[in-house]
């Protein structure tokens, strides 16, 4: 006997902004936020600093940057 799973509904929802450190803040637009499916989900931030050059033996170019995410638990209604 096949076993047969049910079938999953998943949505999925992203806005990407990349508003300037110096701003210290920022609002997500209340159209994005309407525009969420309703449920459970998460939130969450990306930071990244400014790509920087470099050359090592072997390679034709190289870049490097650094990166923190900070997500959380998030309920839309």
């Amino acid at each position: 006997m096949r076993h047969q799973s049910p079938r999953l509904r998943r949505s999925a929802a992203a806005h990407f902004r990349h508003p300037p450190v110096a701003a210290g803040s920022f609002t997500v637009p209340s159209y994005v936020l309407s525009a969420l499916p309703a449920g459970t989900g998460s939130s969450s931030l990306f930071n990244t600093s400014s790509y920087q050059t470099f050359t090592a033996t072997g390679l034709d170019s190289g870049f490097a940057l650094g990166g923190a995410t900070v997500s959380v638990n998030s309920t839309y209604n």
